[in-house]
């Protein structure tokens, strides 16, 4: 029996603001998903193209997080990155694009510190943060 001073997350008791944001999210995966899913299903180009799409999406948003709506010159690099690892994935150098990964998200902090961007450290991870699982995919996928 839960406890007296519990209240449940209701339509009555939530803030407007986050029912609208979790509406947002649900029509957002229900459209996201089975395009997802019809990349891994149709394979290469179709997968490719996807993960190209969505890691410069994410790239763009973690960028965004970290700098103040700004996304200046570390998250270019950190895009730039993803879809050179993503291009040396396509021709199954996955060390390679493992590689470029780590290089790109070491240049893209230094950048980020060097031109005094906030959060300098949180953009180099999060070119890592997200273009290991993009390589990852792709390797699987080509397994």
């Amino acid at each position: 029996m839960p406890s007296a001073n519990i209240t449940a997350a209701t339509d009555v008791t939530a803030p407007p603001d986050n029912i609208r944001l979790l509406r947002r999210r649900i029509v957002s995966a229900l459209v996201l998903i089975p395009l997802a899913l019809a990349g891994v299903f149709l394979g290469s180009p179709y997968l490719h193209a996807l993960v190209a799409v969505f890691g410069v999406a994410m790239i763009w948003e973690w960028n965004m997080i970290c700098g103040g709506r700004r996304f200046g010159p570390a998250g270019w690099l950190g895009a730039v990155t993803i879809l050179v690892a993503i291009l040396a994935a396509v021709d199954e150098r996955y060390p390679l694009a493992l590689g470029v990964v780590v290089a790109g998200a070491a240049l893209s902090g230094v950048t980020a510190r060097l031109r005094r961007a906030g959060a300098a450290g949180w953009r180099g991870f999060g070119t890592l943060y997200i273009g290991i699982p993009c390589v990852a995919i792709l390797w699987v996928r080509d397994a």
